[in-house]
């Protein structure tokens, strides 16, 4: 037998603090820790120990469970007791000296348990009541109450079931949808592309014979593209155009150009593919002088801003780029614009905006005046559908704290949807589409009523375009530095913006919606 003498083996005496579990187990991992060096000189007491610090280890186990939950420590510690009687079992031949100071220490840990156990039953009952008292404070009837249940379910369950396949909307799941939708997107475009390919390869269709001075001219400008060539992004856009042309009654609503900027005319392979059907102006006195691509392509817009003006004079001009697809109303929503008394004091109104771009948090100012008048709009009709149908008793009143709340959640709910679904809204007439001042992104199609096409050709001549400073950008800073000049955007889009394949940037393999 080992000598116990040479250890100093502490005695737990002191009185035991409800609910300290972590004493507890300190105590029993001391207590295992000197019976490993009292026992090293026995045998026996060497198989206890090897036994007992398996059995420790389920028991710290147990602990680190236990500590999760307050109501599951009651078992738990049940069984922390049974494995503790277990070690007694396998040290009956332990010493006498070993055996009655383990059995010592089984003894205050088993009184320990008990204090724990009880703690955890009142810690339990404490739980209940709190919640209890938690339900008396916030019955139904309150609107504190009805109001956190109406914002939890809105926008923690409903908005994101419904709108988790929205691309523009904040409960999109961009890592699961995302290559998907843009994968079919691109589908999409190359089917349109080779239908639209078939569609002039047989088509016998005129538009050679432009009026002189027609109320609208519409410009398609195109430049030779080196990635996306399968697409046929002109072609789409011509065999649109000659779609929607027919949708205005006996007279064919606009008179239509096609102006080739292309380096060399051979490299635009749609571009002659349409020679025979549509008037094309070329440029063909281009200048040697190296720029960059971004001026390049300035130089080239007014080239076609003032060639296209030039040569029909036409009342009203309408300017696209060889990847914007009109939309099947295009022309009644142009004409609708045109009527209107803006139209004779802007220089420009651009006719699409990036639909990621339309939130209403944005920098553009007026969108913070509509949203805040969305709310108050949206609150006044929840407050009188309420007063007419409320099947879950809500107690909303026109009262100023009730009237802020819901404004709150309606510009809320708004804003997580996306903008760009609402304004979708606005199709079902000409007359609600709605006309703002002017973004700075973008300038796919845009409309110049009057001679402001020789204006904005002008202002251009005078800047000189880098990257980071585009001729949208130019045209934006032109407007607001210029007094008098004034620009406008219509929303929503007049266009589909179909140009996955940039004709002046580089491009990934295969491109993405966002």
């Amino acid at each position: 037998m080992g000598n116990f003498s040479k250890f100093h083996i502490p005695h737990i005496s002191q009185p035991i603090q409800t609910g300290s579990k972590t004493d507890c187990f300190n105590h029993w991992r001391t207590f295992f820790l000197l019976k490993f060096l009292s026992c090293t000189s026995d045998g026996l007491c060497e198989q206890a120990h090897r036994q007992n610090h398996i059995t420790l280890q389920t028991i710290e186990e147990k602990r680190t469970h236990a500590q999760k939950s307050v109501i599951e420590t009651h078992e738990d510690l049940r069984e922390v007791e049974l494995l503790l009687r277990v070690i007694v079992e396998y040290n009956n031949e332990i010493s006498g000296e070993c055996r009655l100071r383990l059995q010592d220490v089984l003894q205050q840990v088993a009184s320990r348990t008990l204090d724990i156990v009880r703690l955890s039953g009142h810690s339990a009952h404490r739980l209940m009541h709190q919640l209890a008292r938690l339900r008396r404070h916030l019955p139904w009837s309150s609107v504190l109450t009805q109001a956190l249940l109406l914002f939890f379910f809105t926008f923690c369950m409903l908005l994101p079931v419904c709108c988790h396949r929205l691309v523009y909307s904040y409960f999109f799941l961009r890592s699961t949808y995302l290559d998907g939708i843009s994968e079919d997107a691109l589908q999409e475009s190359l089917q349109r592309g080779q239908h639209a390919l078939r569609f002039w390869q047989s088509s016998s269709m005129n538009f050679l014979d432009v009026a002189s001075s027609p109320e609208l001219l519409v410009t398609v400008v195109t430049a030779q593209r080196h990635d996306g060539r399968d697409f046929h992004y002109l072609l789409q856009v011509m065999h649109q155009l000659s779609v929607v042309l027919g949708t205005c009654g006996e007279r064919r609503c606009a008179e239509v150009l096609l102006c080739d900027v292309a380096s060399n005319p051979q490299d635009n392979g749609d571009a002659r593919l349409l020679e025979g059907n549509f008037r094309v102006i070329r440029r063909r006195d281009r200048s040697p002088e190296h720029v960059n691509i971004f001026e390049q392509e300035k130089r080239d817009y007014t080239f076609c801003l003032r060639h296209a003006f030039n040569s029909v004079r036409p009342r009203n001009l309408v300017v696209l780029e060889d990847d914007a697809l009109p939309l099947q109303n295009f022309f009644q929503v142009v004409q609708d614009l045109l009527s209107r008394r803006f139209a004779a004091h802007t220089l420009y109104v651009k006719l699409y905006h990036p639909e990621r771009l339309q939130r209403y948090w944005n920098p553009e100012p007026y969108r913070i005046l509509e949203w805040v008048g969305l709310g108050v709009v949206g609150t006044t009709l929840v407050l009188l559908t309420l007063s007419y149908w409320n099947p879950c008793s809500f107690s909303f009143t026109p009262s100023a704290l009730h009237l802020l709340l819901l404004t709150v959640y309606v510009m809320a709910a708004a804003e997580l949807l996306g903008r760009h679904y609402l304004l979708e809204l606005r199709r079902v007439s000409p007359q609600l589409y709605a006309v703002s001042p002017a973004t700075e992104c973008c300038t796919p199609a845009m409309l110049f009523p009057g001679n402001a096409s020789l204006r904005v050709a002008r202002y251009l001549d005078d800047a000189f375009c880098t990257k980071g400073n585009a001729k949208d950008k130019v045209l934006y800073n032109i407007v607001r530095s210029i007094p008098g000049e004034q620009a406008h955007s219509v929303e929503p889009n007049l266009i589909s913006h179909i140009g996955a394949f940039s004709s002046i940037r580089p491009n990934p393999a295969r491109p993405k919606l966002l």
